[in-house]
C-alpha cells in the first residue's frame, strides 16, 4: 500500500505566499481610507467562500500538484490574514505617524520601521489562525485532489479495505496531532517573538499588579 506521507512543502509554501501577499496587500489598502473601506466589502465576500469550493477548477487547472496545494492553502490563508493586516497597520499612534512624517521617514525605510513593527502582534495572531487552516486546507488538497501528502495516505488507506483502517485512523490522529502541535508553536512563537511589543508589556504590568 502507497500513498505517501507527511509532505509539508504545500503547507509551508502556501502560508508564505499568502503572508507575503496579505503584508504587501493589507498593508496599501490600510493606508488609504477610501481604499481600505471599498475594499472591506470584497474581502468579506472572498473570505467567505470555503477554499474547498474552488478545489474542483483548480485541480482541473494545475492537477493533483504541489502547485495546487499551494494555490488552494494560499487563497484560503490569504483572506483572514489581509484584514489582520489592514487592522493592523491602521492602528498605528497618530503620534507615532507624525513623528515619522516630521523626521523624514518614508517610503520603504518607514514600512520596515513604524508599519511593520505596529502591525506585528495582528499579523502573528494571523498567522496562528492562518496556520491551522492551512493544515486543513493542505490535508483537504491531498486526501479529495489526490496531491502528494498524509491526505492521500488517508485516502488510499481507505481504499485498501477493512484491513487498513488501523493505518488509515493513525494517519488521521497524526494530522490532528499536527494541528495541535503548529498552534501551540506559534502560540509560543508570538508570546516570544512579541515581548518587546508595547502590548505585551501592558499585559506584563497588569498581571504583576494584580
Amino acid at each position: 500500500m502507497g500513498g505517501g506521507g507527511l509532505d509539508p512543502a504545500g503547507w509551508f509554501l502556501g502560508l508564505v505566499v499568502a503572508s507575503v501577499l496579505a503584508v504587501v496587500v493589507g498593508s496599501a489598502l490600510a493606508a488609504n481610507d477610501v481604499a481600505f473601506r471599498s475594499a472591506a466589502g470584497v474581502i468579506e465576500v472572498f473570505k467567505a467562500i470555503p477554499a474547498i469550493a474552488i478545489l474542483p477548477l483548480v485541480i482541473l487547472v494545475l492537477g493533483s500538484t504541489l502547485e495546487m496545494k499551494v494555490f488552494l492553502v494560499a487563497f484560503g490563508a490569504f483572506w483572514p490574514l489581509v484584514v489582520q493586516v489592514g487592522y493592523g497597520v491602521r492602528s498605528i499612534d497618530p503620534t507615532v505617524a507624525d513623528t515619522a512624517r516630521v523626521l523624514g521617514v518614508r517610503g520603504v525605510r518607514r514600512f520596515l520601521t513604524v508599519t511593520l513593527p505596529t502591525a506585528s502582534p495582528y499579523v502573528a495572531t494571523g498567522l496562528r489562525i492562518a496556520s491551522a487552516s492551512a493544515l486543513i486546507l493542505a490535508v483537504v488538497a491531498e486526501l479529495v485532489g489526490g496531491a502528494e501528502g498524509i491526505g492521500r495516505a488517508i485516502l488510499f488507506a481507505r481504499n485498501a479495505g477493512v484491513s487498513a483502517y488501523p493505518v488509515m485512523y493513525a494517519y488521521i490522529l497524526v494530522a490532528g496531532f499536527l494541528g495541535i502541535v503548529l498552534t501551540g508553536l506559534f502560540f509560543l512563537l508570538e508570546r516570544q517573538g512579541m515581548h518587546w511589543h508595547e502590548s505585551r508589556r501592558n499585559r506584563a504590568g497588569e498581571a504583576g499588579a494584580r
